[in-house]
């Protein structure tokens, strides 16, 4: 019986970093164990959201096992404190209607 899993990160999911790429290996790996991962994110930065999969694959060899949910889809780059505030109303009515 596998669990649901959901990792959540306060940054963009299309930065270029390590946290990202342990965040997708860690995805992709519960998932081939049989738990149902959703990854959760203020926004990203780049491009159209149908272009996020496309470059999760490319560049943190991403396998496309775990759902992609993120706040807004606002494309620039914001202070703190309104991701934060986005976190506190948005953030809590996506995990609450994620169960």
């Amino acid at each position: 019986m596998g669990l649901r899993i959901g990792i959540t990160r306060r940054e963009y999911l299309t930065n270029l970093d390590g946290v990202n790429r342990f965040l997708f290996t860690l995805a992709d790996g519960l998932s081939v164990l049989g738990h149902e991962m959703s990854v959760i994110s203020y926004s990203f930065a780049g491009g159209p959201f149908s272009d996020l999969i496309a470059n999760l694959q490319k560049y943190f060899d991403f396998e496309g096992n775990a759902k992609i949910y993120t706040l807004t889809t606002s494309t620039q780059r914001i202070m703190y404190p309104k991701i934060a505030l986005t976190w506190c109303v948005q953030g809590s009515k996506l995990i609450d209607k994620l169960d």
